[in-house]
């Protein structure tokens, strides 16, 4: 809890009460390009991770067409997908070691 910061949020808050709004701002990010759908396994994401020394590698899935992600995005919502086959990811630089 942040009370001792003197902030009072009343009511608790669920992430599900405001899934509308993160689904469209997930989908403007595609959109835009600064998001993409995955389709690496979880070992796979793991081996392109990199580390504070060896930098990431780029998803062969993150130059997907903005369409391709949008549909793919969409699909996985109204779950055509089995869970965890797909993930949104942010376009981050790989390289970075933060």
């Amino acid at each position: 809890m942040v009370k001792w910061l003197g902030f009072d949020y009343g009511t608790a808050l669920y992430a599900s009460d405001y899934f509308d709004t993160m689904y469209q701002a997930a989908e403007l990010l595609i959109s835009e390009g600064h998001a993409y759908v995955d389709s690496q396994t979880a070992e796979e994401v793991q081996l392109n991770r990199g580390s504070f020394t060896v930098p990431g590698k780029n998803s062969p899935y993150r130059e997907r067409r903005i369409d391709d992600n949008l549909a793919l995005f969409r699909e996985m919502r109204d779950g055509r997908h089995p869970d965890g086959s797909h993930v949104l990811r942010a376009k981050i630089d790989m390289a970075s070691p933060n």
